[in-house]
């Protein structure tokens, strides 16, 4: 809270009480509806508040606990959305090998190793580390072909991402890289 020193803090969230936690019944059994229908009109109506630009549909974490292959599917081909993005490499790769036809971008950290893998799959990966226009370059020369990147800049959240401020030299690094084809941000 603005205003309160670090004392008044930690007094009043020792007068807090503490959260009560409860075992759910035996025997019961969680589960989640999705409305296919409600899935792909929530996504054309974010296209819309976006004046019509196509949706990047971030699905990480099991796509919020909907199912990540279920989502998947349900917003494969819709006309707002751009591409599905993920988190873990994993991820990335079960969506890969699920046959959809729209781009797999990979939104976190990866190996060389995982970064092979996931650009052998076809999964677009995000680019932001320092190192990352001499990783990608690597890889395109190995492939014989251009690695199709995505920029991750970090606006202000300082979770990840090269951050704005760095940034400019680093993306001229970036798209002067040869075989590294900046496809979006």
């Amino acid at each position: 809270m603005v205003g309160l020193s670090p004392d008044a803090l930690r007094a009043r969230n020792e007068r807090a009480p503490a959260p009560v936690r409860t075992e759910p019944p035996a025997g019961f059994d969680p589960w989640v509806e999705v409305n296919p229908e409600t899935l792909r009109r929530n996504a054309a109506r974010a296209s819309e508040l976006g004046g019509g630009r196509p949706v990047l549909g971030v699905i990480k974490n099991n796509a919020y606990g909907l199912g990540l292959l279920e989502a998947g599917h349900i917003l494969d081909g819709h006309p707002a959305i751009h591409a599905l993005a993920v988190v873990k490499v994993d991820a990335a790769l079960a969506l890969a090998g699920a046959g959809l036809v729209v781009p797999i971008l990979h939104m976190g950290t990866a190996s060389d190793g995982d970064l092979r893998e996931l650009v052998r799959a076809g999964v677009r990966p995000s680019a932001f580390q320092e190192n990352d226009p001499d990783r990608m370059s690597r890889l395109a020369a190995e492939r014989g072909r251009p690695v199709l990147v995505h920029v991750y800049l970090d606006t202000g959240m300082g979770r990840m991402g090269i951050p704005s401020y760095r940034a400019l030299p680093w993306l001229e690094r970036l798209a002067a890289a040869p075989g590294v084809e900046v496809e979006g941000t």
